[in-house]
């Protein structure tokens, strides 16, 4: 078993430990556990960037221009109502600046980075634009969970009872251009663990829905 893959291993057994207990943690002890929510997402980023070893401004650069689009878009959605429908952000996701979180863009960055390489590499799509909108599918569908528990974790809510269609229309639009754009320099190096990340968010989500 080589270091890289044991490495693999260690990631994905300690994302899911992390989640795992978050999950519990949101359970009995709500308003502690939401705290550290910020703390959670710049781990988990850290964790993916050092196993794929793109700790160099080349290989940032894509990550960081889609980390500022992102909340851009956020800033603009929110101000406007136009991309995604009305809706504001709460407290949840930490420091905002222009009503939006400044990690939200970061979570943009990681989403598409970890759509792209489970495209790129589980499904073996090297074409741009297949691969984005397969991508741009999967964050779709992925934000379509979050959508049901983000009011309850303080991230964001809609004046609306639900998220319209518009927002998933956005989420969709967005993602696909966002991956799209940066679809080579996101799929140039394979990380076994981003896959494994959407995958573990996925069941996260999905718990908390059922449980919370």
């Amino acid at each position: 078993m080589t270091q890289l893959f044991r490495e693999r291993n260690f990631l994905i057994f300690f994302l899911s430990i992390l989640h795992i207990a978050g999950i519990i943690g949101l359970l009995v002890a709500k308003d502690l556990f939401l705290l550290l929510t910020p703390l959670n997402l710049i781990l988990c980023s850290l964790l993916l960037l050092n196993y794929s070893r793109m700790f160099s401004l080349r290989t940032l650069i894509p990550l960081i221009a889609i980390a500022f689009v992102g909340w851009a878009v956020e800033v603009i959605g929110v101000r406007t109502g136009w991309i995604f429908g009305h809706y504001e952000y709460l407290h949840g996701l930490g420091w905002r600046v222009l009503s939006v979180p400044i990690l939200i863009g970061l979570n943009w960055a990681m989403l598409c980075f970890s759509s792209v390489q489970l495209v790129r590499y589980h499904f073996q799509v090297t074409n741009p634009f297949r691969g984005a909108l397969l991508a741009s599918l999967y964050m779709t569908a992925l934000d379509s969970i979050m959508e049901f528990v983000a009011p309850d974790l303080f991230f964001w809510t809609f004046y609306s009872d639900y998220a319209p269609l518009q927002n998933f229309i956005g989420w969709f639009v967005v993602g696909f251009l966002l991956s799209f754009t940066f679809f080579k320099e996101m799929g140039k190096e394979k990380n076994d663990v981003a896959p494994y990340y959407l995958f573990i968010q996925t069941i996260f989500f999905t718990a908390l829905y059922f449980l919370l």
